[in-house]
């Protein structure tokens, strides 16, 4: 049985990590190692721990040795998804969430599994576990509400966010996101007009209209407007913000920008391979493959899967 002074650390350490104290986190993992570090729940809270922290590839080592470990742990393959997640391997992701929820159903593991099918593409089974999952869980909006979106149903993510403010008036993320939203949703003219205008008067175009504005103007065939406001402005994108408008760039097959712009983003997606996946498209249709291997390389020591991407690169070129 665990000693008093073992309970008081780990309840403490479970307090750091919902609060984000990631420092006092670290010194509290040392404590509960030093008092039982072969513990299970030890061990899953050093993992939860390096999750929180971006120990990534420290936490892939822990991680596949407590699922190896403990297989019937809902615990441990709920935390072997939400690492996998943040990795956004989204299919090792899901295995983890499921087996997890097999073990042991709870409401929060669901949630994480209609996260994850939401950002594989899996809509249809994603919004059959989450919309339930919103009537009383109001995180859970958030994520019903980018599933609509992916869906392209503005409307009902609006409805979302309002919903959240209802509960929570002064909540500055969902009042951002209905503005952006509703952007979505204007004729195209009339946003064209509202942002036409604000170029006008000198006004800075809100980061969080930006994205809608942009691929209006690829809609309507104002791409080289469109072309000279991201480069003028590229540099101080935000990141959220900067992988939007490459979406868009990307789907408006404006390969040289949407490089550029990923090249940007990707510190926080280069385990993405959908991102990665798009990033060579535009490298080859723009014959920058030389350059994106060359940002590659900076990654690999991090990020091993790149170090095949690379070698496949370099064997195209030769062929070539």
């Amino acid at each position: 049985m665990p000693s008093a002074l073992y309970r008081t650390i780990s309840l403490n350490l479970r307090k750091a990590l919902r609060q984000g104290e990631l420092e006092e986190a670290s010194a509290l993992v040392d404590r509960l190692k030093s008092e039982d570090g072969l513990a299970l729940e030890t061990r899953g809270l050093e993992l939860e721990y390096m999750i929180q922290a971006k120990k990534y590839r420290d936490a892939d080592i822990l991680a596949a040795q407590l699922v190896r470990l403990y297989p019937n742990s809902s615990r441990i393959r709920f935390l072997a998804g939400q690492l996998e997640y943040r990795r956004k391997r989204y299919g090792k992701a899901e295995q983890h969430f499921r087996e997890s929820l097999r073990l042991h159903s709870s409401r929060r593991g669901r949630q994480w599994l209609g996260k994850t099918l939401t950002q594989a593409g899996q809509l249809d089974e994603a919004l059959s576990i989450l919309e339930p999952l919103a009537d009383d869980h109001g995180a859970a909006l958030t994520d019903l509400a980018w599933l609509y979106e992916r869906k392209q149903e503005w409307q009902r993510a609006i409805d979302c966010y309002q919903r959240i403010l209802e509960r929570t008036p002064d909540m500055t993320f969902a009042k951002e996101q209905v503005v952006r939203l509703k952007a979505r949703t204007l004729d195209p003219e009339e946003l064209m007009e509202e942002m036409d205008t604000l170029i006008e008067l000198g006004e800075p175009i809100p980061d969080n209209l930006l994205p809608a504005y942009l691929a209006t103007l690829f809609q309507v065939g104002r791409a080289n407007q469109a072309r000279n406001l991201i480069e003028r402005l590229i540099d101080d994108l935000a990141p959220t913000t900067a992988l939007r408008i490459a979406w868009d760039c990307y789907r408006a097959q404006v390969y040289d920008l949407a490089f550029d712009l990923f090249a940007k983003c990707a510190p926080r997606e280069i385990g993405n391979f959908k991102f990665l996946n798009a990033w060579e498209r535009t490298a080859d249709m723009t014959q920058r493959i030389p350059q994106l291997i060359a940002e590659y390389e900076k990654f690999a020591p991090q990020e091993k899967s790149l170090f095949g991407r690379i070698k496949k690169l370099k064997r195209g070129m030769d062929v070539s």
